[in-house]
């Protein structure tokens, strides 16, 4: 049997449709001039932006959501800082944190969801939140599509290199 006729887990499915977001983020860094990363305008920047999909990712794929305090990874404290300085590193976050942040999630998510059974996923959301972790998984990849679309419009808008559909 070849390897698309064979028949997939689902945590098999999930971790190939994220592996491909890993890819067109990859792409989403790579054709970012420095303009375009820095890019910040209405409480949208380029660079938080791209940041937000790998975090919200990192967040979806925790077995437990408890003390996961989002903005720490990019020095970003929602109840410490003012919004001004939050905004101020919203805009300033390296290319290369969100690289590495990638990097460090990348290869263990993806052999740890390979490993989740399908009963696993059928099962009730391990956050409360979602009928199943399956939905919960479903909704991490929209969520993170829905902001990678953003990110290739200001490619676009900038007249840069969009970003590859996986």
């Amino acid at each position: 049997m070849n390897e698309k006729t064979k028949n997939t887990s689902i945590g098999e499915a999930i971790a190939t449709q994220y592996d491909k977001i890993w890819e067109m983020m990859f792409d989403a860094i790579d054709n970012a001039s420095d303009d375009v990363w820095k890019y910040f305008k209405n409480m949208w920047g380029y660079a938080w932006n791209s940041f937000h999909v790998v975090e919200g990712i990192f967040y979806y794929t925790l077995d437990d959501p408890k003390g996961m305090v989002w903005g720490e990874r990019a020095d970003i404290n929602w109840e410490k800082d003012n919004g001004v300085k939050s905004l101020e590193k919203m805009a300033k976050i390296p290319k290369e944190l969100v690289r590495e942040f990638i990097d460090e999630i990348r290869d263990s998510w993806h052999i740890k969801l390979k490993e989740k059974s399908d009963d696993y996923f059928l099962s009730k959301d391990d956050f409360g939140t979602f009928t199943s972790n399956l939905e919960r998984h479903i909704y991490s990849i929209r969520h993170a599509a829905h902001h990678i679309g953003e990110l290739n419009k200001e490619l676009r808008n900038f007249k840069a290199n969009r970003i590859k559909w996986q």
